[in-house]
């Protein structure tokens, strides 16, 4: 037997052995952790010397942990005239979680961009993969800004009434009449004259204010709180429904609240009865809102709620006891020490074989 041909084919038998290396290399090389930038703003529509809350959220798209420290970029724009009008930079929390608030000095719709940068080899867990950029999501968030009506205040003042006061006059007129014994008499005749009308101002009374329709006076739109009842998950969200009540008040001395309303796209609108309950999993908006009797309408508030999957923990926390230092599945790194075993058994195997040829 070639003993040429016979060590060229155990090569051939050590090939699993290559490729259970390349494997390796190749997994360790292709596990990349990944983040993501979600960014909102509340309320989307204010008015002028109001100010809004942007919030933002820096996690780990893997295994859903917040990056804390991770440094989030904010741009502004206004987009009639179009412009930047700020540029600032926040920090996230240890839950990954940033805020920031903006209050616009003109009436005009806004736009706002969000970045950020991570480096994963500064967390404790995470293997050394370098810096990673992502853009906030969803992108193009705005929101409007409204000029503060400027709403007149009148005074009414009464007329001081005119009352027409009537006096009469009567004047006497002397008559003489002759008597027998030539005595003369006088006798007062009365004799009535032509009345004369005279106008005499009356005295001012106490000034009161008069009564004005409550639709006329009223426009103050109502105030709607809204009040959440869930189980938080320490992130923002929460890992149970959510029990939605609104509460509307009016302004004092308003004309009272007429409807209160929900809707979840800010279009199609529901009226408001009784607390009602959210149980969708994944992010979404609430919008609510109420009128008074006038005809005053509140602008819409926007409250974001994000519900886990049921049973979902609390999110862990970035350290090295939560994360594994190893970050290969259990049965890729099974099947690659399989490979390799089976693959150094056949080469033994392959080896005594060749030692009893030779001996023959």
């Amino acid at each position: 037997m070639d003993y040429n041909a016979t060590k060229t084919q155990s090569w051939y038998r050590l090939l699993p052995v290559f490729l259970g290396i390349i494997l390796l290399v190749q997994a360790g090389s292709a596990y990349v952790y990944h983040f993501q930038l979600d960014q909102s703003v509340s309320p989307q529509e204010i008015q002028l010397g109001d100010s809004v809350t942007m919030k933002f959220h820096v996690y780990d798209t893997e295994n859903g942990v917040g990056l804390a420290g991770a440094p989030v970029t904010i741009s502004i724009y206004r987009t009639i005239p179009a412009g930047q009008v700020r540029i600032d930079l926040v920090t996230a929390n240890a839950s990954g979680w940033a805020t920031y608030s903006y209050t616009p000095q003109e009436a005009a719709r806004f736009a706002f961009n969000s970045y950020s940068s991570v480096n994963y080899s500064t967390y404790p867990g995470f293997p050394p993969v370098g810096m990673q950029s992502s853009v906030g999501d969803p992108p193009g968030s705005y929101f409007n800004v409204t000029a503060k009506p400027l709403i007149p205040v009148f005074t009414l003042k009464p007329v001081d009434p005119i009352v027409f006061v009537t006096t009469t006059t009567t004047t006497a007129q002397l008559v003489t009449t002759t008597q027998t014994a030539q005595q003369t008499t006088p006798v007062t005749q009365a004799t009535p004259v032509t009345q004369v009308t005279q106008i005499i101002p009356a005295t001012p009374a106490t000034q009161s204010t008069s009564a004005v329709p409550a639709s006329q006076s009223d426009t103050t739109p109502p105030i709607t709180i809204l009040t959440l009842n869930a189980t938080e998950d320490g992130n923002g969200g929460y890992i149970s429904s959510v029990i939605c009540t609104l509460t509307a008040t009016d302004n004092p001395g308003g004309s009272g609240v007429s409807v209160t309303q929900y809707s979840y796209d800010g279009t199609s609108w529901n009226t408001y009865r009784q607390p009602f309950t959210i149980d969708k999993s994944g992010p979404m908006v609430l919008y609510y809102r109420s009128s008074d009797n006038a005809g005053n309408t509140e602008v819409a508030n926007v409250k974001a709620i994000a519900i886990s999957s049921p049973g979902s923990a609390p999110a862990a926390t970035t350290s090295a006891d939560a994360i594994p230092f190893f970050p290969l599945p259990l049965w890729l790194v099974a099947l690659i020490l399989f490979v390799i075993v089976a693959a150094i058994g056949g080469a033994l195997y392959l080896e005594s074989q060749q030692k009893k040829e030779e001996k023959k």
